[in-house]
């Protein structure tokens, strides 16, 4: 099954279709964009072993993944990434980043 959408505004899979899940790693299943669906926030490695962030909306037109964004951490060794809605307000954030 097809996971990946190609909808416009989705970034191209192949900047991160031959990365690899980095070890440890994070990922998240949470609503970034508050439509109520389940994003995706991904840990991986890329073929230089950089850390790189990925971010996957779920498209609610063809119900697939649309990256949104890759980011890459350059020198940073991350191992785990959580996120919290650590107000109590309803708005997600970045609570925390650990380094090895």
């Amino acid at each position: 099954m097809d996971l990946v959408s190609n909808a416009p505004g989705c970034l191209d899979y192949s900047k991160v279709q031959n990365n690899e899940f980095s070890i440890p790693h994070s990922n998240s299943f949470v609503d970034f964009n508050g439509d109520c669906a389940a994003d995706l926030f991904i840990t991986s490695k890329d073929k230089n072993n950089k850390t790189i962030f990925e971010t996957w909306l779920r498209n609610p037109e063809d119900q697939k993944f649309c990256l949104v964004d890759v980011t890459s951490l350059d020198n940073l060794d991350i191992s785990f990434v959580v996120f919290g809605d650590m107000g109590m307000i309803y708005s997600l954030s970045l609570r925390s980043i650990v380094f090895r």
